[in-house]
């Protein structure tokens, strides 16, 4: 269905909108200069313009407004924004208006790199925000005995492990499956499900499972435990249930979980740039790119509202920490370009060389970004039909 990629689009969006916000909010704090701050990207629809204390309407691409004066835009192509912050672009020294006292690049060092962190800063607080939207709404939860299981909502029996060689893992199941039923018997509750199992030592029985919101069928023989003689699949259980909190606890769980995951999103990209680095295998593999984050989305829309929101948190986190790489091109590679003028004592690099370094950079992403599409395009290739078949 075409919905999901429009509800992945608005995503990526808001997610977008929101670092150039960051980036336009700290550098009107510190009175730099913005030439202009858009929704959307260009060509320019309209924009307006305070001068003399008055509104004034900018039409179209082609008039600039004044040179003081911030345009705020509404631009064609629906997705995100933009921020324009004067001189921050490495324009020619000799401009004159970019060697002003509100030029980007005329400000110190530590304003500079605040404007450069605050979209980053910003993708985090909107990760939070969508956190804490999902707690309100009731985010999966795992809800052992001493929980008050008057707020559960959904209970439901999921996977925390897989045993090497049992009878789960031979049926293809994974972590994060949910057991709906074993034969016709339903199961909200994993002591239920596990004396079941106890009875049914050497028999085969019919294993019903969601996985990603998709519900399957499945048949497993359940094998032997060697102390007891009981049945038993082979699968780590754990009872788990939506949780719902009100708008205050959920806004301090949104935060605590947004520092938590991002820690382990550091620690994750840590490891998968040592493993490029030492060619470990099925490394490369793990990156999804636009059309991977397409077929994840809709997977997750049709799971439900508060799942979608968990993932689009981890994309703005994700997002806020490749944006902070030291890599030309990105606000982590700008952010290096300071520390290196500090170090030479507050020498720049000349607008020149870091122009091409971010150009080259830049060109390295794309090609990059290209890659990772293309084997989406072959690893997605099932799903990436079937979407295309529903929306035509």
């Amino acid at each position: 269905m075409i919905f999901p990629l429009i509800i992945g689009i608005l995503i990526l969006g808001v997610i977008i909108f929101a670092h150039e916000l960051g980036h336009f909010i700290s550098a009107k704090k510190l009175k730099i200069g913005v030439d202009e701050f858009g929704l959307g990207f260009p060509p320019r629809i309209f924009g307006i313009q305070k001068k003399l204390g008055r509104w004034k309407i900018i039409r179209g691409n082609k008039e600039s407004g004044d040179d003081k004066a911030t345009i705020y835009s509404l631009n064609w192509i629906p997705f995100g924004g933009f921020v324009k912050i004067k001189g921050s672009a490495g324009e020619e020294k000799e401009e004159a208006r970019y060697a002003e006292d509100d030029s980007f690049e005329k400000q110190k060092i530590w304003k500079r790199f605040i404007v450069l962190s605050a979209g980053v800063f910003a993708n985090l607080v909107i990760a939070a925000i969508f956190l804490a939207i999902g707690f309100m709404a009731g985010l999966p939860t795992v809800v052992d005995d001493g929980f008050d299981q008057s707020r559960v909502i959904d209970p439901q029996v999921q996977i925390v492990q897989i045993q090497e060689g049992s009878a789960a893992e031979i049926a293809g199941l994974e972590v994060g499956d949910v057991v709906l039923k074993m034969d016709e018997n339903e199961f909200v509750n994993h002591e239920a499900l596990v004396a079941y199992e106890e009875d049914k030592a050497g028999q085969e029985v019919e294993l019903t499972y969601s996985r990603l919101g998709q519900e399957n069928i499945t048949k497993l023989t359940l094998m032997s435990q060697e102390e007891t003689g009981k049945g038993i699949m082979g699968a780590g259980l754990v009872n788990t249930g939506r949780v719902a909190y009100p708008w205050y606890t959920s806004l301090w769980l949104g935060l605590k979980s947004t520092v938590i995951l991002t820690g382990k999103i550091i620690v994750a990209f840590a490891l998968l740039i040592k493993g490029l680095i030492v060619g470990q295998s099925g490394v490369a593999e793990s990156v999804a790119g636009p059309i991977g984050i397409a077929v994840l989305t809709k997977s997750f829309t049709e799971m439900g509202f508060v799942y979608l929101m968990q993932f689009a948190a981890l994309i703005s986190i994700n997002l806020a920490i490749f944006n902070f790489l030291p890599f030309p091109a990105l606000d982590g590679g700008r952010v290096l370009f300071l520390f290196i003028e500090k170090f030479r004592g507050g020498k720049k690099v000349s607008y020149k060389v870091e122009g091409i370094i971010h150009t080259v950079g830049f060109a390295i992403l794309v090609m990059l970004l290209l890659v990772v599409s293309v084997r989406d395009v072959f690893s997605f290739s099932d799903s990436i039909s079937g979407f295309i078949n529903n929306i035509f």
